[in-house]
């Protein structure tokens, strides 16, 4: 093996998604790898948690010619996109869903990309997606039952208004339940 534990390379500076710099320890070793033939492996601890368990991040790279600062500087600009998977499958079932045409597909795509912007920029200013998520889940449940009461306020007759509950209250939660399905 080709770690370079006893030198690790001090990298400063590296630019993180939010603009901070940063300065990382890295370890790297070349060669194979559960049957890849040639591959990077980069372990980095940033230099405020060295040898923190919790703190250790596992790198890996099938193109061998990058530069440990290149690897990880690609990693950094991947990173959002992970953020961006994870919240989807979390929270807007992406991993629920089974769609087999393109169009299908590019159609999911548009909703899961909108939805996701209305949550991070959609409640009046620049916010994280879970902040949003939770403003706009919170602002449904509060309307739907203004409208209960807006319903009941103006309906003499009584059925009517067990009716039009009935069927928002269905309505409501096939929505909850395609945000929830997993």
């Amino acid at each position: 093996m080709n770690w370079l534990l006893n030198d690790p390379q001090h990298i400063k500076d590296l630019t993180s998604s939010q603009s901070k710099k940063r300065n990382y320890y890295v370890y790297r070793y070349e060669g194979n790898l559960s049957g890849i033939e040639n591959a990077v492996v980069l372990l980095s601890y940033p230099e405020k948690a060295f040898g923190n368990p919790k703190a250790l991040r596992a790198f890996i790279s099938t193109n061998v010619s990058l530069s440990t600062q290149e690897i990880l500087s690609c990693y950094v600009c991947r990173w959002p996109i992970e953020i961006f998977f994870r919240q989807c499958k979390n929270h807007l079932a992406l991993d629920t869903y089974q769609i087999r045409s393109s169009k299908g597909i590019q159609r999911y795509w548009l909703l899961m990309s909108l939805t996701h912007y209305i949550c991070v920029t959609g409640t009046g200013g620049y916010r994280s997606f879970q902040d949003g998520y939770h403003r706009i889940c919170s602002a449904v449940h509060q309307e739907k039952y203004q409208y209960l009461f807006l319903c009941a306020k103006a309906s003499d007759d009584f059925e009517a208004f067990k009716i039009s509950r009935i069927i928002l209250c269905i309505f409501s939660n096939l929505l909850i339940y395609s945000f929830y399905a997993k």
